[in-house]
């Protein structure tokens, strides 16, 4: 395991990218946008004590969004 301190609109990863983990929210927020989305507004948001990118992990396959972060 381990921690990311990560400022307001950083990528923690990308469409594409191999699926090699699974995050938990600690604090802040996280928009995930979906490829077809070229808005500023996520199609979903992860909260505080949410898990994201299990898809890709239990697939076996690339990312299929971008995760940004919303706030610290």
């Amino acid at each position: 395991m381990k921690r990311m301190k990560l400022e307001p609109q950083k990528f923690i990863f990308r469409k594409g990218d191999a699926a090699n983990g699974v995050y938990l929210v600690i604090g802040g927020t996280v928009g995930i946008f979906l490829p077809s989305n070229s808005t500023k507004e996520p199609n979903f948001v992860v909260r505080e004590n949410e898990l994201f990118g299990e898809m890709g992990v239990v697939s076996d396959q690339s990312r299929m969004a971008n995760a940004t972060t919303i706030t610290d």
